[in-house]
């Protein structure tokens, strides 16, 4: 049976843009072996992101959702299709939350709603499209997490070999590459340690990140694979291994075995490394007192892998069918990442990229947070359902609940 899935989706110096982000980049090319893995950049300094500018609430509004229209030369399993009884409850999560958001879900292996509700872009009124990309935040692990099993299908890395194998001036011994994909590593949190030392007039690297743990060796939480720590830390070492085994820029690696094989046209990972604006571009907003004001970003968007992809609805729909797909990759590799790795705990579990839940059996998901937008990813791998909605608003005091969408979608809740 095919999964269910629920998908509730921000040299020469060269200046660009990347949605309210302003970025410098100076190319510098790194080597392993006298191989070039590709150009970084060198500290390149932060515009200031503050803005007192914000966006007032209409409650009055009467917003007339985005109707997708029919593409000529698309595969007739991604035509987008419009339900007025589903985009009644997202306009009543609109009008109840605030939701601002496109949306997809399919059943069966067919798509049977997109939507799109509120503006990418607050400012000039954009509305919102099945196109518009958003930043996926921590659902990109469930990418990440794919680009290393798709090294292990290739036979360049094993998930249980030692990081030292690969890197042999990473500081830990026992710690492997499952214990960095199923957060049983140990690692303290980088978020933490670089908030204390990081000059944040400038943005951060994937390899400044694992270049302070070879140089300062932060002593670990805990034994790797003695208990479950969620942490960022993992997958930024994650996206940094790829780097460092393929000798290409994560962007370029994920594109060549990820994007461009599934049609992913409009995903790219975002950050001061790419050199043009997007037009899909969507900004982040965060409540403030009278409204909503753009979220801005920090020295942290510099780090990816944990973070950092933008994509769409319709392109997270072809991920989820990818990954159906044994000519892409191996079912037994989606059944690994798939499988709970952590039998201390009780409530919720973690794979290979996916969290899980004992009372949804056969289901696998990622939520995401990140600098006004939220996320979420889910594949029933029982029912063949799939949700998608992608949010670029973040109200922490009336936050969105995904899986309410879940529950209705399953007919389990009604539309009050």
């Amino acid at each position: 049976m095919l999964p269910r899935l629920l998908l509730i989706l921000g040299s020469s110096i060269l200046p660009f843009t990347c949605g309210t982000h302003f970025f410098y980049e100076s190319p510098i090319v790194l080597s392993r072996a006298g191989t070039s893995i590709g150009n970084f950049s060198v500290k390149a300094e932060i515009p200031n992101f503050e803005t007192n500018e914000v966006f007032p609430v209409d409650t009055n509004e009467v917003f007339v959702s985005e109707r997708p229209t029919l593409s000529q030369d698309e595969n007739e399993a991604f035509q987008p299709v419009f339900s007025e009884e589903i985009d009644k409850f997202f306009k009543e999560l609109r009008r109840k939350k605030e939701f601002s958001g496109s949306v997809l879900i399919a059943q069966q292996g067919q798509i049977v709603h997109t939507g799109a509700y509120g503006y990418g872009n607050e400012r000039t009124r954009q509305k919102l499209t099945t196109e518009s990309a958003f930043q996926l935040a921590s659902v990109s692990k469930t990418i990440t997490a794919t680009a290393i099993l798709l090294l292990h299908q290739d036979g360049v890395l094993d998930i249980d070999d030692k990081v030292i194998y690969h890197i042999p001036e990473f500081p830990y011994e026992d710690l492997t590459i499952r214990h960095l994909l199923n957060h049983r590593s140990g690692l303290q949190r980088y978020m933490g340690l670089m908030h204390k030392s990081w000059d944040k007039r400038f943005f951060l690297k994937n390899e400044d990140v694992l270049d302070y743990y070879i140089t300062h060796k932060p002593r670990l939480f805990f034994e790797p694979d003695s208990k479950f720590n969620y942490n960022n830390t993992n997958y930024v070492m994650l996206a940094a291994i790829v780097e460092y085994l393929t000798a290409k820029p994560f962007a370029e690696f994920l594109k060549e075995r990820i994007f461009d094989p599934l049609g992913m046209n409009s995903t790219y990972l975002c950050n001061y490394i790419e050199q043009s604006e997007k037009d899909n571009h969507t900004i982040g907003y965060k409540r403030a007192r009278r409204g909503y004001k753009p979220a801005g970003g920090d020295y942290l968007d510099g780090a990816f892998g944990d973070k950092g992809i933008y994509s769409t609805v319709m392109d997270m729909y072809r991920f989820d069918r990818g990954l159906n797909n044994p000519d892409f990759i191996k079912p037994e590799l989606i059944a690994l990442a798939s499988t709970p790795n952590s039998p201390e705990l009780e409530n919720y579990n973690y794979g290979l990229g996916w969290r899980m839940k004992p009372f949804y059996p056969d289901l696998i998901y990622h939520f995401g947070w990140w600098k006004g937008y939220r996320t979420c990813f889910i594949r029933d791998l029982q029912a063949d359902t799939t949700v998608i909605v992608l949010c670029n608003r973040d109200n922490e005091k009336n936050p969105f609940n995904f899986w309410y969408v879940y529950q209705y979608i399953n007919g389990w809740v009604k539309i009050s």
